[in-house]
């Protein structure tokens, strides 16, 4: 048996569950007809320079930083998220790479709000504070059904479980 590691968005997760090209995967947005086992809380953060005058704050509105050029991560599901909070920024960039992102933030292009999950483990020059009022996203493994699912598919999810369970997700600021 192979093991073939995919990255898609939602929709394409999705559609290969869906058509069996995946037996198994981890998102954020799962098909409902899709059968889930939640993993983890994901928080958004507001991502500023580390010289930014906010950058000592406990939590951020979005009003705090509206005013900001804003770098929009490349994501379906974080806009959503926002507009479903009722956040909606005025996108100056929009950029699908998480370390693209940090940079144009580190040299002071603008600002960001991504999910914690994004950032690396040492975020140099920038500083992820939380949103406030939080706002977080459940990570879920997703299958067709449990019931059909092969022993490999069960032990990966077992395994992802655990995995998850002893790992501290926390960025560090240098």
């Amino acid at each position: 048996m192979d093991i073939l590691l995919l990255e898609g968005d939602s929709d394409e997760i999705s559609n290969w569950l869906h058509s069996s090209v995946v037996d198994i995967a981890f998102t954020v947005m799962p098909d409902k007809e899709m059968q889930t086992l939640p993993l983890l809380q994901d928080e958004m953060m507001v991502i500023l320079p580390d010289t930014h005058p906010l950058k000592d704050s406990q939590t951020l509105r979005f009003s705090e930083i509206a005013e900001r050029c804003f770098i929009m991560p490349k994501d379906g599901c974080i806009r959503k998220m926002l507009q479903e909070n009722h956040i909606t920024p005025t996108v100056t960039f929009e950029v699908r790479e998480v370390y693209t992102i940090l940079t144009m933030v580190q040299e002071y292009i603008g600002v960001t709000i991504m999910p914690e999950l994004y950032m690396p483990p040492v975020i140099p020059k920038v500083v992820a504070i939380p949103l406030s009022p939080p706002i977080t996203r459940e990570v879920v493994l997703a299958v067709r059904n449990w019931q059909s699912i092969s022993p490999l598919t069960a032990e990966f999810a077992v395994h992802s479980q655990q995995y998850v369970k002893g790992i501290d997700f926390t960025p560090t600021s240098k």
